[in-house]
């Protein structure tokens, strides 16, 4: 089953949610009512201009309303870890190891969320639902395996966790979460 890429630029969360849900139950496509939840989140923040955000207490409280209600309807086990929880959770060799796991992690300080799917050892195997096209080129720390479905991206721990931006699509240096550890932000989706 190929992941869906995102339409639009504010998008790339929710497009991260479904494929993830997909993944996990096994499904090509979610219910039109999940879908419908996921987009009430989407919003249009000054400060960051785009997409769905969960820094400020209320919007904590209005995604973790959601996030209950998808889990509801899907019958999946959803919840988040943030700020310096994030780090422990990618110490944990078991994070992504168990059947039926995968992860919408921000990065770029919160600007962007891609999928991660599955973990070999440092290594987390992902998704960017923003991709553009071939060309990329990675180093020791990014890969952009090509005729995957599923994995567009390959990164290792260190290079997500690394405390710098240097610009979300810079060639060879993408996908780190940033300086910013509030905005560090996985949502975790599993069968129960």
């Amino acid at each position: 089953m190929p992941f869906s890429f995102q339409s639009a630029k504010k998008t790339c969360w929710i497009t991260c949610m479904i494929n993830g849900i997909c993944l996990v139950k096994q499904k090509d496509r979610v219910r039109t009512s999940v879908y419908h939840k996921l987009n009430t989140l989407l919003n249009n923040h000054e400060e960051h201009g785009w997409g769905v955000f969960y820094t400020e207490d209320q919007d904590l409280n209005n995604f973790d309303n959601v996030i209950f209600e998808v889990a509801e309807l899907t019958g999946l086990h959803i919840y988040w870890i943030r700020t310096g929880d994030v780090e422990i959770a990618f110490n944990d060799e078991q994070f992504l190891q168990c059947n039926g796991q995968v992860a919408v992690c921000d990065i770029g300080d919160g600007a962007h969320s891609i999928l991660l799917t599955d973990r070999n050892g440092d290594w987390f195997s992902g998704f960017d639902p923003w991709w553009y096209g071939p060309g990329r080129c990675g180093n020791d720390r990014l890969r952009f395996p090509r005729g995957d479905d599923v994995v567009n991206v390959e990164i290792r721990k260190d290079h997500l966790l690394e405390e710098v931006t240097t610009g979300l699509f810079e060639v060879g240096k993408a996908y780190q979460m940033g300086t910013e550890i509030k905005y560090r932000f996985l949502t975790v989706i599993e069968n129960h």
